[in-house]
């Protein structure tokens, strides 16, 4: 059970056949390549410039800066590597590279120098640990990159010490059991470093792509929601409609009736009543007149409160939504409230109308629902400091500091007259929708009053 605990997790094959990750995780190897190469110019050129060397050599050598300038251009091969073509398709396998070679260059500096140099074997050990936690820590290296790395360069120490072995004691270098010992642990503590790292980035990964899926979800379920409340309004609207549409129409119809009747009269009458049918007629048709400009404007009023013979994002003015939502309720709602209406010249802007119209019926029939009879509905708009102010309030009993905190939470649960209901999930949409247009929402209430107050910038969408 250890060893197949311990062989997921240096072996990790699966997420890399994530094509997602695996372009994460060469995204991150370009950076990384990239990061090394500009590490191997910037900081030997800044230990130049104080005039202190890579290797621990006497300040009086003209050896002292070889080591720096030898680096320096290995982190301009390393950049120009990574700006290549092979650079692009194998990162992890060139940062590699560079980093075995900066190992390479501080071995191969203090053996071509020759000369004793204290702290040597300390210097190079350090520099080794360095570079293995550094790799493994800021290079996505699978957890079999981090033991390769360890490995090849403690195969370059001990292949430097067999081939220039006088040289190699004579600068202060030591390979002695111990030392190989703790090289080889240091490539396996690589190896779970990188392992570990290689997890959590994968782990991450998974998060991210959680979140999204989850975002997704949310916004699916807020399209059915606003879906479902649009088809609730278009259900108030219908039956409103159906009511205000019968009396112009019955006009309508009487007077197409009189016209006719009249008509069949002219046929046969006397001279001298004629001049009486003939203002009958005349009433008929100015009755008729009045009945098609009405339903003309009913016409138009749906029009502008659906949306449907317009493009998603116009140029509405607000002031018009607003009579159009408040004619529509006060049809559904002969025997409602009282509704004041206190307009201010607005600026036009641009919205998606139908959503705009939506938002004000569901806060205009929350409101209409809070007062009882005889009471008051206030609606009042405002041009202020560069912003489109809508109030909506009423003289209802008012809400507590649990209901205001819960108001815009649809996973919220309260006690209505015995009962357990879910949030408000229309005010949860409302929400969505300024958010949307880029403007606020908020509510204040007090025991006999309600004021919910939306903002939008002149300019939305």
């Amino acid at each position: 059970m250890v060893a197949k605990q311990f062989a997921a997790l240096v072996l990790q094959p699966e997420p890399e056949r994530d094509p997602g990750f695996l372009r994460d995780i060469e995204r991150g190897s370009q950076l990384s390549l990239r990061l090394v190469g500009l590490l191997e110019i910037v900081v030997p050129l800044v230990m130049l410039a104080a005039g202190v060397p890579l290797l621990p050599v006497p300040a009086d050598m003209w050896h002292a800066t070889e080591a720096n300038v030898a680096f320096m251009f290995l982190g301009a091969v390393t950049a120009a590597v990574a700006a290549s073509p092979a650079g692009r398709r194998w990162p992890r396998l060139f940062t590699l590279l560079s980093i075995w070679a900066s190992v390479g260059i501080m071995l191969g500096g203090a053996l071509w120098i020759g000369v004793p140099m204290e702290w040597m074997t300390h210097h190079l050990r350090g520099y080794i640990v360095l570079v293995l936690f550094g790799a493994a820590a800021g290079v996505p290296l699978r957890p079999l990159h981090g033991l390769f790395l360890g490995l090849a360069i403690y195969g370059l120490l001990v292949t430097a010490s067999l081939v220039f072995p006088q040289r190699f004691l004579t600068v202060g270098l030591t390979l002695r059991t111990g030392e190989q010992l703790f090289l080889l642990i240091l490539s396996l503590l690589c190896m779970l470093m990188a392992a570990s790292v290689y997890r959590q980035r994968y782990a991450g990964y998974r998060n991210h792509q959680q979140a999204l899926r989850a975002s997704e979800n949310l916004r699916q379920a807020e399209n059915k929601l606003l879906i479902s409340e649009n088809a609730a309004m278009m259900g108030r609207v219908a039956a409103a409609l159906s009511h205000e549409l019968n009396s112009p129409i019955g006009a309508l119809a009487s007077s197409v009736d009189i016209l006719g009747h009249v008509a069949r009269k002219m046929a046969t009458a006397q001279e001298a009543d004629k001049q009486r049918l003939l203002e009958v007629m005349a009433d008929a048709v100015v009755s008729g007149q009045q009945s098609a400009e009405r339903l003309r404007g009913i016409v138009g009023r749906m029009q502008r409160f659906t949306n449907l013979d317009r493009a998603e994002v116009q140029s509405a003015d607000l002031n018009e939504l607003l009579r159009d939502v408040i004619a529509m309720a006060i049809s559904d709602r002969p025997e409602t409230a009282g509704i004041v209406t206190d307009w201010s010249d607005l600026p036009r802007f641009s919205c998606r109308p139908q959503q705009i119209s939506a938002l004000f019926s569901n806060l205009l029939n929350n409101a209409l629902d809070a007062v009882d009879a005889g009471g008051e509905v206030r609606v009042a708009t405002a041009d202020a400091g560069g912003m489109i102010e809508v109030r909506v309030q009423d003289n209802g009993k008012g809400m507590d500091e649990e209901q205001l905190r819960t108001l815009f939470d649809p996973a919220a649960f309260r006690d209505a007259q015995g009962r357990v209901k879910a949030g408000n999930w229309s005010l949860f949409s409302c929400r969505q929708i300024v958010e949307e247009h880029g403007g606020t929402i908020d509510v204040a209430s007090q025991p006999g009053e309600t004021t919910f107050r939306v903002r939008f910038p002149r300019q939305t969408v």
